[in-house]
């Protein structure tokens, strides 16, 4: 657990292995269709019109930007609120809506949970902290709790 001297005022975070997955992923994936590409020959290459080719090249371009979108989710956390950018979206909450940060036993990421005018309330899923990274998720779990803690009571 983090002492309450120990908790920073704001923190980012990211998941440095969803980063590196998209990053290698990407990679791989550009290189092995221009490697397929150039292992063609001239003959078969030449015979792919141009729609045909821009449609390879739009999906290539869509799969490395999801990939990369997921990479470079964060969550800000800070004196003004929570702002969580997962993949294309961007969502900030003021203290005065957010609940808790939890993580239940099989949940792959963290959960953002918000309080509603309804009393429902709402969860939002926090990307970039991963189960897969192990115990640095269970301690960034337990510093953005801190953090809410701190702004929630003040």
């Amino acid at each position: 657990m983090t002492s309450e001297a120990q908790v920073p005022e704001s923190v980012t975070l990211r998941s440095m292995p969803a980063l590196v997955t998209g990053l290698v992923l990407s990679v791989i994936v550009v290189a092995g269709s221009v490697a397929l590409w150039i292992g063609m020959g001239p003959v078969t290459r030449s015979q792919w019109t141009w729609p045909q080719l821009v449609t390879i090249v739009f999906f290539l371009i869509v799969l490395v930007a999801t990939m990369m979108a997921v990479g470079l989710s964060v969550v800000r956390v800070g004196p003004d609120g929570v702002t969580v950018r997962n993949a294309i979206s961007t969502h900030h909450y003021t203290w005065d809506r957010v609940d808790d940060f939890v993580m239940n036993s099989g949940d792959p990421w963290v959960n953002l949970e918000l309080r509603d005018d309804n009393d429902e309330g709402a969860t939002r899923m926090v990307l970039a902290v991963q189960r897969s990274e192990g115990d640095a998720a269970e301690e960034r779990l337990a510093l953005l709790q801190a953090i809410a803690r701190r702004y929630k009571t003040a």
